[in-house]
């Protein structure tokens, strides 16, 4: 009897478990693709910690082949919450992006909640988009420079 009420104490002493976050079934549409070569190489994170541009600091690390001018990609179940994307358009599948003169990229490239890049990436914060059930879709538009 002792043993039993002693499992019983463990079991129910422990911490609560931290409820966890609903799942948002999401997608990713790019546009802008001005031409059908190489890949798309999609980065997605979760907090400031790496991004834009630390692979391994990603929560998902996607290269997906590019195949027409607008894109959906499938990005399954994600807890929701926020998230910032950063994509390269590698026309030339090297998977690195590649630049010009002054360190200026020569290859296609996006953020989430970004339309312009006046200097530099934008920061998380910038880049920040909420995904759950009412937003599953996030739109990102390819710059060139």
């Amino acid at each position: 009897m002792k043993t039993f009420a002693l499992i019983l104490l463990l079991v129910f002493s422990g911490e609560p478990h931290e409820k966890e976050l609903p799942l948002a079934s999401a997608k990713l549409r790019v546009e802008g693709i001005t031409s059908i070569q190489g890949n798309l190489g999609i980065l997605v994170f979760n907090s400031s910690l790496g991004f834009p541009s630390k692979a391994d600091e990603a929560i998902l690390n996607l290269k997906v082949k590019v195949e027409s001018e607008t894109m959906e990609i499938d990005l399954g179940e994600l807890p929701t919450g926020s998230y910032a994307f950063a994509i390269l358009h590698d026309k030339n599948s090297n998977k690195v992006m590649d630049k010009g003169l002054l360190g200026i990229p020569k290859e296609p490239f996006g953020f989430s909640n970004t339309d312009k890049i006046p200097f530099g990436a934008p920061s998380f914060q910038d880049a920040k988009v909420l995904i759950n059930e009412e937003n599953r879709i996030i739109t990102i538009r390819l710059l060139e420079i």
